[in-house]
């Protein structure tokens, strides 16, 4: 007996999650080289809720989730730890949630544990030094010559936004 005919992933523009079987838009779909029209085969919700799942099925929180995803045991990230002090690598402050692991996005190489802020900034400058530098000397540049831009139009001449 032969196998029923798949039913084609793209239809008008749209793909198929083969999880809910329901068809979306491409950017709710993750990308993946491996795939025929290089997505994932699951929407990004049905992916999520899949993770989720097995997440809870190995009972681990997000502190032993992030060791995990960085190879890292419990004592490594406690010398990581006990080495910077207790505080930021970069920012030499205690966290306000937690610690992230930083990581080169290349060689995903851990450098050290860093405060929300200073990672996530680290992050948004894509891990480029001259940025980071250009960044630095923009910051200094306007603390030493502080200038104030007024903006021209008084609150009582902009225009009325309630389309009246």
């Amino acid at each position: 007996m032969r196998k029923p005919t798949p039913k084609p992933r793209l239809k008008g523009g749209l793909v198929l999650c083969t999880t809910c079987k329901r068809y979306k838009p491409p950017q709710d779909f993750h990308k993946a080289r491996e795939s025929a029209h290089s997505l994932a085969y699951r929407c990004k919700i049905c992916n999520y809720k899949r993770q989720r799942k097995y997440i809870r099925k190995l009972g681990m929180n997000g502190e032993t989730r992030r060791l995990r995803q960085y190879r890292l045991t419990q004592s490594d990230y406690n010398a990581m730890l006990q080495e910077q002090g207790g505080v930021c690598a970069l920012c030499q402050r205690l966290p306000s949630t937690y610690f992230n692991v930083d990581h080169c996005h290349k060689t995903g190489i851990v450098r050290a544990l860093l405060c929300v802020a200073c990672n996530h900034g680290i992050g948004l400058l894509q891990d480029n030094p001259e940025r980071l530098r250009k960044a630095a000397a923009y910051i200094e540049q306007h603390a030493a010559n502080p200038r104030v831009f007024r903006c021209s139009i008084t609150p009582s001449q902009r225009p009325d936004e309630s389309g009246a």
